[in-house]
Order: C-alpha cells, then sequence, then structure tokens
C-alpha cells in the first residue's frame, strides 16, 4: 500500500508539472496581447537606461575620458538586443494584421519569443549598475607632435639617422645633442622620438622642456600625465620622486627626451631611473659631457643650399615670382647667418610684400649696429628685429612684445592673451568685445604666419622660440616697455626692480611673498602665480601707487584653502582697472569690485566668497563675466539678471545656499557664453573658448526664466539637455530649432 500511495504522489506531482507546463505554453496564445506589453514596457525602460548611460558617455568623452570596457559591452549588448526586439515586434505587428484569421501555432511560437526577449531585457536592465563609467584618457605621448616643421635637409637627415642608429644599440643610455639656440634641435628630437615609438624601438617616448629654470614639480606632473598615473599620497618632491621612479621602472624600454638642457639635471631628485634610456638637447657641449653621455651628436647650421630652400618656402617665392626676388631675397637669406629661426621669421615677414620692402628690409640689416649679446648670433638677433620691424600694425607689435611676459618655453593660452590684450588697450578702445576678438585673431595668425610665434602643442595655445623670446624682452626693454618675469622669491623681485629703477610695465611674478610694497608706479599688467607650497597675506597697501594698472591676475594653486584676499582695502587704489582675474581664493568683502568703473571683465575661477556684488549691474563697461566652480551663499543669478551690458558670459557653478526660489534668470541677448546649469554639470576646459555659444541644462529642482532659456537655445551651437520636469516648456523650442522652426 505504501508502494502504491507512493507511486500515486508521483503521478500526482509529474501531471501537476505537466498542467502547470501547459498552462504556461498555453499563456502565450490566448494571453499574447500581455505578454506584447509588457515587451514594450521592458523596452523602453532598458532604452531609457541606455540613454543616460549613453549622455554620461558623451560628456565622458568630451572631457578626453576613455569609457570603461564594462560599460562598452554592456551598450553594444543593449543596441543589439534593442534591434532584436524591434525585429520581433515588426513580426508581431504583421501577424496581428492577419487577427481576423489567426494562425496559433505562429502566435505560440512569437508568444515564446516575446518572454523570452522580456526575459533577457529585464536581466540586461538589472546590470547596468557601474562602479566606475569611464577613466581619464593616457594623454598622448610625442606622436601628439606635429611633424608640420620639419623638412628633411640633407645635414638633418645625417643626424637623423645618427641618432636613430644610437637608440638601437642597448648599451647606449644617453645621448646628447648639441647646437645654437634655433638651428633647429627640438624639431629634430621630436620627429626622432616619434619615429622611434612607431618603430617600436621604445614602449613609450616621453618627452620633457627644461630650459634655464627647470621646475622638478612640473617635470614630474608631466611624466606622471603621460604614464596615465596621478600622484596621490605623495606631497613633497622627494616623495614624488620614489613613487615615480617604481612606477617608470615597471615598464619595458622607455626613453625620455629631455629638450632645451642648460645644466646638470639631478635624475634621482626628478624620478628618473637609470633604467630609462635619455635623449637631451642643449645649446652647450659641456653640458653633454656634464650629463655623462655615451654618445654626443652636434646638430651644425643650414648650409647655403639648404638657407636659400627654406626662406624660399617662408617667404613664398614661387616659379612667377622668381627672377623678381631672387638676388635681393639671397641677399637677405645670407643675413640670417644659416640659423632657420631666423630665416623663417624674416622670410615669413616679407611673405606678400612689394619689392620696394625687400630692398628696406635688407638696408636695415646691413645698416644695423651689432647687439651685445653672445657669438654667433648677432646675425640672427638682427634678422629677428627686423621681421619685428617689418610688422606693419603697432598692435602687432604690441601683441608680440606681450607674449614676451610669460616664461620662456610657456604654452600661452589665446583666450588668455586675447584678454589681456583687452585689458592693456592694446587695440583701442573697446567697441564690441567680438569686434576686438577679430582684430586679436588677426594679429595672431600674421605672427604665427610670420613665424614670430608658433602655434602651442597644446590646444588654443601659442608659444615663443627661447631664442625669439630673448629678443622680444630686448626690444620691450629697448622701447621703454620694461617686461619683467621673475620665478623666485621676494628679495630676487626687489633686486630686479631696483636694478631697473621702476620702469616696470609688464610684470609676471611666481611668488612665495608679498612684499610689504611693489615700486612700480607705471605697472600696467600684474600677473602673480602663488606657490601652492606656501601661505601668505596681502599687505593692505600692496596697490597703493598702481594708478596705471590696468590688468590684474591673482592666481593661487590651493583652491579655497588660502586666507581671505582682502579686496575691500586692496582694489580701492585701483582706479583704472579693466580686467581682473581672480582664482582660487576666498574673498571678503567684494563690493569694492562693484565700484571700479572701467572694468570691462571679470574672472572669478574656484574662488569662495559671500555673494557678487550688486555694483556689478551699474558697470557700464562691463562686457565679459566669467564664473566657473565658484561656491558663494547667495543665488548669483540675483545680480546677473542685471547685468543688462553683458556681451559675453561663461558661467559654470552649482553650489550656493540660495535664500528664496532657486531660480535661474539670464540678462539680454549674449554673443559668447558658456552656461551650465545643474547638480551634476560636467568640468568646464576654460582652455577651449573655439565654440561661442555652449548651453548645457542638467537638473530636475531649477525653476527657469523659459523664455531667456528658450532664446538661448535657439542660438546654442552646442546643446545638452537633461533631467528636466515641472512644466518648463523648452523642449518644444528644441524641436523647433532642429526642426526649422526656429531662427537666429
Amino acid at each position: 500500500m505504501a508502494a502504491e500511495a507512493i507511486a500515486g504522489d508521483v503521478a500526482a506531482d509529474i501531471i501537476a508539472s505537466i498542467i502547470k507546463k501547459a498552462a504556461t505554453q498555453a499563456q502565450y496564445v490566448f494571453s499574447f496581447s500581455n505578454f506584447v506589453e509588457t515587451l514594450e514596457k521592458e523596452k523602453q525602460e532598458l532604452m531609457a537606461k541606455q540613454g543616460g548611460i549613453e549622455e554620461n558617455a558623451v560628456r565622458a568623452h568630451r572631457r578626453a575620458e576613455t569609457i570603461d570596457a564594462e560599460v562598452q559591452k554592456w551598450l553594444e549588448v543593449a543596441e543589439n538586443l534593442k534591434k532584436e526586439v524591434d525585429e520581433l515586434q515588426e513580426q508581431i505587428y504583421m501577424h496581428k494584421a492577419a487577427w481576423c484569421c489567426p494562425n496559433f501555432i505562429q502566435r505560440y511560437r512569437l508568444g515564446r519569443r516575446v518572454a523570452k526577449k522580456t526575459e533577457q531585457l529585464t536581466q540586461l536592465k538589472g546590470k547596468c549598475t557601474f562602479g566606475v563609467l569611464s577613466r581619464p584618457a593616457t594623454l598622448q605621448g610625442i606622436k601628439y607632435y606635429s611633424s608640420e616643421g620639419f623638412i628633411s635637409f640633407e645635414s638633418r637627415k645625417r643626424v637623423y639617422d645618427q641618432i636613430m642608429e644610437t637608440l638601437k644599440d642597448d648599451g647606449i643610455h644617453r645621448i646628447g645633442v648639441h647646437g645654437m639656440g634655433g638651428c633647429g634641435k627640438t624639431t629634430l628630437i621630436k620627429e626622432v622620438g616619434k619615429d622611434a615609438e612607431e618603430l617600436g624601438l621604445f614602449e613609450k617616448v616621453l618627452l620633457l622642456v627644461v630650459s634655464n629654470n627647470p621646475d622638478i614639480r612640473n617635470m614630474q606632473d608631466s611624466l606622471a600625465g603621460s604614464l596615465d598615473f596621478k600622484f596621490k599620497t605623495e606631497k613633497t618632491e622627494p616623495e614624488r620622486a620614489r613613487r615615480l621612479s617604481m612606477v617608470l621602472s615597471k615598464w619595458g624600454r622607455i626613453l625620455v627626451i629631455l629638450d632645451d638642457v642648460w645644466k646638470k639635471l639631478n635624475f634621482e631628485e626628478i624620478g628618473i631611473p637609470n633604467s630609462c634610456y635619455i635623449l637631451l638637447t642643449t645649446r652647450e657641449l659641456s653640458v653633454c659631457n656634464t650629463m655623462e653621455c655615451q654618445e654626443i651628436v652636434s646638430l651644425s647650421l643650414l648650409n647655403e643650399t639648404e638657407s636659400w630652400d627654406l626662406f624660399q618656402n617662408c617667404a613664398g617665392i614661387t616659379k612667377e615670382n622668381f627672377d623678381t626676388f631672387k638676388a635681393l631675397g639671397q641677399e637677405i637669406a645670407n643675413e640670417c647667418n644659416r640659423l632657420p629661426v631666423a630665416i623663417a621669421a624674416l622670410a615669413g615677414s616679407l611673405k606678400g610684400k612689394e619689392l620696394v620692402d625687400w630692398k628696406d628690409t635688407r638696408d636695415k640689416l646691413r645698416d644695423s649696429e651689432p647687439v651685445d649679446i653672445e657669438s654667433g648670433l648677432q646675425n640672427p638677433y638682427k634678422c629677428l628685429q627686423v621681421s619685428y620691424d617689418n610688422l606693419v600694425k603697432a598692435e602687432f607689435k604690441l601683441l608680440f612684445l606681450l607674449c614676451s611676459v610669460f616664461p620662456e618655453d610657456s604654452e600661452i593660452p589665446e583666450e588668455l592673451l586675447t584678454r589681456f590684450a583687452m585689458g592693456l588697450g592694446l587695440f583701442g578702445k573697446i567697441h564690441s568685445n567680438e569686434r576686438t576678438r577679430n582684430q586679436v585673431s588677426v594679429a595672431i595668425n600674421k605672427l604665427v604666419g610670420s613665424c614670430l610665434l608658433l602655434k602651442g602643442d597644446e590646444i588654443n595655445t601659442i608659444k615663443m622660440h627661447d631664442l625669439v623670446h630673448d629678443i622680444a624682452l630686448q626690444i620691450a626693454n629697448t622701447e621703454n616697455k620694461m617686461i619683467a618675469s621673475i620665478e623666485g622669491c621676494k628679495e630676487e623681485l626687489e633686486e630686479h626692480l631696483n636694478s631697473n629703477d621702476s620702469q616696470i610695465r609688464y610684470l609676471y611674478w611666481e611668488m612665495d611673498k608679498f612684499p610689504d610694497q611693489l615700486n612700480c608706479p607705471k605697472l600696467e599688467l600684474l600677473f602673480i602665480i602663488k606657490d601652492p607650497e606656501n601661505q601668505l597675506e596681502i599687505p593692505e597697501e600692496f596697490f597703493k601707487g598702481k594708478k596705471e594698472l590696468r590688468v590684474l591676475a591673482l592666481i593661487s594653486e590651493y583652491y579655497f584653502n588660502d586666507p581671505i584676499l582682502r579686496l575691500s582695502k586692496s582694489v580701492q587704489y585701483l582706479t583704472n582697472l579693466r580686467y581682473l582675474h581672480l582664482q582660487g581664493w576666498q574673498l571678503d568683502d567684494m563690493s569694492s569690485i562693484g565700484s571700479r568703473v572701467k572694468i570691462e571683465s571679470l574672472k572669478l575661477h574656484y574662488c569662495l566668497f559671500h555673494e557678487l556684488p550688486d555694483g556689478l549691474a551699474n558697470l557700464k563697461n562691463l562686457r565679459l563675466l566669467d564664473m566657473v566652480g565658484c561656491k558663494t551663499e547667495r543665488n548669483p543669478y540675483e545680480v546677473i539678471k542685471r547685468c543688462l551690458q553683458l556681451e559675453e558670459l561663461y558661467f559654470v557653478m552649482n553650489e550656493w545656499r540660495d535664500i528664496g526660489e532657486n531660480r535661474v534668470e539670464f540678462p539680454g541677448k549674449f554673443q559668447r557664453y558658456h552656461i551650465e546649469i545643474g547638480s551634476n554639470i560636467e568640468e568646464f576646459d576654460y582652455t577651449d573658448y573655439s565654440t561661442k555659444r555652449y548651453l548645457s541644462i542638467i537638473d530636475d529642482d531649477t525653476q527657469f526664466s523659459t523664455a531667456i532659456v528658450d532664446a538661448l537655445i535657439r542660438r546654442a551651437e552646442v546643446l545638452s539637455l537633461g533631467g528636466i520636469h515641472k512644466g518648463c516648456s523648452i523642449i518644444p523650442a528644441f524641436v523647433q530649432k532642429i526642426g526649422g522652426g526656429g531662427h537666429e
């Protein structure tokens, strides 16, 4: 009986299982519509998550970050699954069209597929929580640099081949390249480095610009950035050096190129292990010896044929005008002493000019007095001086001299140079920022075209060859536009000021401490970089007597952690101030800024303050307001909305303790804007101002002034929207814009 009972129970279980499966199978037919609705619902939810992840991926891409492999794989699977669901839904649509005469077998098969796809959608949706979405992309190494300036003259090819062969020798770890300033060492070794990495001679090739005043910390940061590595707990230079040495030792063959070395370097202080291969350039043979280079290569000047070929190329001599300019051109080229940087600059200044201008240039070179500089560079200096003289417009010359206030080998942001030029009034009275911007761009293009400036390695930057930088400082001082660049302590500054009779007009200073007074009554531009390792106080009367000061930039590297910058008593002396740039400071009472009636541009980056001064709205000359990453107590829009005179607004900020409504309002129509609103804003690249009108709104709490935001959307060149609701009607405006209904 027991056996029969057990057998009965087993049979009952089997029958129940069969019935259950049958019921499930039957649902594919009789609850087909429910399965289809669930499929659509799951698809829409997955698409929403997919869209959010893709939007974040786009932002990460703009920040030059690499999307995590797991995220990329999820997005690929989601996209493929969506396509499969779309195909299935198309078949369902065709099946429904035939419901007047239903095929139950086909419906059953479709129902099973729908259930399976729904389950896949649900599972994939549950896997979209990622710990890391993206990571900073590894900075491009030596391959980043362009080959534009490299011309394979025979004399250069011989040196190139010699260095490449030496790099293949495992027994040689240090190679030195020496030659006169401006002879083309940097261009050559960049080409060598690129080709060495592409040929697989080294796993990684790193480039460091050393210059006359080597900065250990900057070199360490540069090496770490190229290796996708960040210092974390290491604060001091020795700690960073030890960590960097450990990282570099983990790689295979690494070539470190040290450009423009002036004296012996201690690799241990930097963090370069002995396992690294070294290629260095220097003006002095003695540096190669003190650096114990095993192979020393000399880069000579161009020969006469190469000099003439380079001159023709830079001056725009063609078959059509060859006979006209040949004789004069050869005379002028000979004056350049076969130095590439001098040839390029002088020839570039003559390109497109008439024969009479060429004759005048030749005569200037013949008549010019010798300059008191190192042997071999007298003629090149004369050539660069004449290239400067050949600039037709005074503002071109002034902008060129302004570039020399930045330290040697600096990558000068074009936007910063533009704002300095506008603040100094180099292009006359500003009628509109956009017009003056165009004038500055024309001047930069002219200087680059004349080879007096070079395009920088970083985006939207320019730079000066160190030889050109030297002659620019010499010209500035000769023309009583004294320019000083000080990278040192307070005592060095005071010594420099005393030796120059307080005639300095432009001053760049990397400082450790403010002096009690700054005896520079003619100062027009003051650009201070604060030493990040030192706290400092600004004397209350530091700016007293600076009535000529038009441009003031005070930059601290430690954001929000410095002592309060007391503006109320110090800025009151700056009655002629046009451009004020404050970065990384705690600011006290800012009302004094609102009383500087001549201010045209105000930049506040990563500053902490109570509120924007009401007086800004009354500054009729204020055309540009730039606020990025600031923290404040009051809603800044309360002041910004009343600044009706603004032509440009750069606003990337999401932290204030608001009183009253959290309402966003702007003044009238801007010529340029980069505005990011919301609690999840992306990091603003304040070195890139190539996009004139950028708008990003990612928020679900802010109350928008619809009319204003609608106007910004219609004119935006780049637009990013997300998380907007509460009845805000800006989406229809966006749809109208892309659909053709909007207008400028």
